[in-house]
C-alpha cells in the first residue's frame, strides 16, 4: 500500500511537469503574437499643430531709394557781379526771409547817385523852362552828357567783363550781352548829340520844355530800376530749414567748374523729407497714392512712417547690355523725420498695398500644392492627418488668406513633410 502510493505520486509529478511546459509554450506563443501585433502597429508622426483663428493680414511690397528734401532752394548769384557779403555757414539753421548773401552794388549806387543828380538838375531846368521858356539847349546838353556818362559807365563795365572772361570767371555770352549794351550806349551818344545840335539851331522853347519832361520821366524810370537792383542785391531764403551748401565767397565772382557745378547756396527744409523709389512693373500695378509705408534708413534703428504721395505717369525702360527692365518711379513722404536723417541716405520702404482685417489665414509652410494646381492643408482629426482642399486669397509676408476649406478652431499641421499622407497618425510634438 505504501509502495503503490509513492509510485502514484511520482507519476503525478511527471504529469504536472508536462502541463507546465505546455502552458509556458502557449504563453510564449501568445506573447510572440502580441509582440508582432505591437511592432506592426503604425507609429504616429510628430508634427507641429496650429489652431486656426482670425487675424489681420497685410500684403506688402518692398522698394529702395534715396532720401531727398520735399522743399529745397538753390540760390545762384549772377556771374557778372561780385559777392560782397555772405551771411550764412553750412549747417546753419535759417528762417524764411533771412539774408543769405549780398552782391557788390558799388557801380549801381554810383550810377544811381549820378541819375539822381541829373534828375534834380533836369527838374530845375524844366522849372526854369516853364518860366523862361528858353531852356532847350541846356536840357539837350544834359541828355548828351548823361549819354556820354552812360557810355563811359558801360565801357568800364565791359572792360571788367572782358577781364573776367579772360580769367575764366565769366562766360562769353555774358560778355557779348554787355558789348551789345555798349553799342546801344554809343548810339545813344550819337542821338543825344543830334538832339543837342537841333536844340541849338531850330528847336522851339515849347518843344524844348516837352522834351525835358519826357527825358525826366525816362530818368525817373531808370532811377526806380536802379533802386530795384540794389534792393534785389540781397538774396534771402524762401524757406525755413538748414543750409546744406555755401559755394560762394566774399569778394569773388560766382563761377562754373569743369563738371558744370555752379557756385551757389542750397537751403533745405529739414522738417520735410521724401523717399524716391523705383519699382518693377509688377509691383507698380499694386501701388496707389495714400498707401502707408514703413521706412527703414540704413544705419538708423528708428522706423519712420510715410505715405505714397506721387506715382510717375509713365514708366522708364532701362537697358543694361542686352537686358531690358521696366521701372516706375514713385515718391513716399516721410511723416516723422528727425535730425538723424540726411539728404542722400539710402532707405528701404515696406509699402502696405492691401490690408484685410479679421480673416482666416495660415502660414505659407502649411499649404501644399498638387500637380494640378489644387492647394490643400492637413488638419488633425482624432489623431489623424486629414487632407483638406482649400481656396486661397491674398498673400502676406508669411501668411496666406484661406477663403474656404478650413474653419476657426481647426488644428492645421504647420510643417507637413513630403511623406505625410491622408489618414496618417500624428502627434503634436510641442
Amino acid at each position: 500500500m505504501d509502495l503503490n502510493s509513492k509510485e502514484l505520486n511520482g507519476e503525478d509529478k511527471k504529469h504536472i511537469g508536462k502541463k507546465a511546459i505546455i502552458i509556458i509554450v502557449i504563453l510564449a506563443v501568445i506573447a510572440s503574437i502580441i509582440l508582432v501585433a505591437v511592432t506592426r502597429k503604425p507609429k504616429a508622426k510628430e508634427v507641429s499643430l496650429s489652431t486656426v483663428e482670425k487675424r489681420d493680414l497685410s500684403q506688402v511690397i518692398t522698394a529702395s531709394g534715396n532720401i531727398e528734401p520735399v522743399n529745397i532752394q538753390t540760390v545762384t548769384p549772377p556771374m557778372q557781379q561780385k559777392v560782397a557779403k555772405v551771411y550764412v555757414k553750412e549747417g546753419q539753421k535759417v528762417k524764411k526771409g533771412d539774408p543769405l548773401f549780398k552782391l557788390d552794388t558799388a557801380d549801381i549806387e554810383y550810377q544811381l547817385n549820378k541819375s539822381n543828380m541829373s534828375l534834380k538838375s533836369m527838374q530845375n531846368s524844366i522849372n526854369g523852362a516853364e518860366k523862361l521858356n528858353s531852356n532847350s539847349i541846356k536840357q539837350a546838353e544834359i541828355g548828351y552828357n548823361k549819354a556820354k556818362d552812360d557810355y563811359a559807365y558801360t565801357k568800364s563795365k565791359y572792360d571788367k567783363a572782358q577781364d573776367a572772361y579772360n580769367k575764366g570767371a565769366l562766360p562769353k555770352d555774358e560778355v557779348d550781352n554787355i558789348k551789345k549794351t555798349l553799342n546801344d550806349a554809343s548810339k545813344q551818344v550819337d542821338l543825344a548829340k543830334i538832339q543837342l545840335d537841333n536844340a541849338k539851331t531850330n528847336q522851339s522853347e515849347e518843344g524844348s520844355a516837352a522834351a525835358q519832361k519826357q527825358q525826366a520821366e525816362s530818368l525817373k524810370l531808370d532811377i526806380e530800376n536802379l533802386k530795384k537792383k540794389i534792393n534785389e542785391s540781397t538774396y534771402t531764403s524762401d524757406i525755413s530749414g538748414k543750409v546744406l551748401k555755401v559755394g560762394v565767397k566774399e569778394g569773388e565772382f560766382a563761377k562754373t567748374d569743369a563738371t558744370g557745378a555752379t557756385d551757389n547756396i542750397i537751403v533745405c527744409d529739414n522738417s520735410l523729407y521724401k523717399l524716391n523709389i523705383s519699382l518693377s512693373q509688377y509691383d507698380s500695378t499694386k501701388l496707389s497714392t495714400g498707401q502707408k509705408a514703413t521706412i527703414k534708413v540704413k544705419g538708423i534703428d528708428t522706423a519712420y512712417l510715410g505715405n505714397v504721395s506721387k506715382i510717375a505717369p509713365m514708366a522708364d525702360v532701362i537697358f543694361s547690355g542686352t537686358n531690358k527692365e521696366t521701372k516706375v518711379q514713385a515718391t513716399i513722404d516721410i511723416k516723422n523725420a528727425d535730425e538723424h536723417i540726411k539728404v542722400g541716405y539710402e532707405a528701404d520702404a515696406d509699402i502696405v498695398v492691401k490690408e484685410l482685417p479679421d480673416i482666416i489665414a495660415v502660414n505659407f509652410e502649411a499649404v501644399k500644392t498638387e500637380n494640378n494646381g489644387k492647394k490643400y492643408v492637413f488638419v488633425s482629426e482624432d489623431g489623424k492627418a486629414v487632407k483638406r482642399y482649400i481656396e486661397t486669397g491674398i498673400e502676406g509676408d508669411f501668411d496666406i488668406e484661406v477663403l474656404n476649406g478650413i474653419a476657426i478652431g481647426d488644428k492645421v499641421v504647420v510643417n507637413p513633410t513630403e511623406d505625410l499622407k491622408d489618414g496618417d497618425l500624428i502627434i503634436d510634438k510641442r
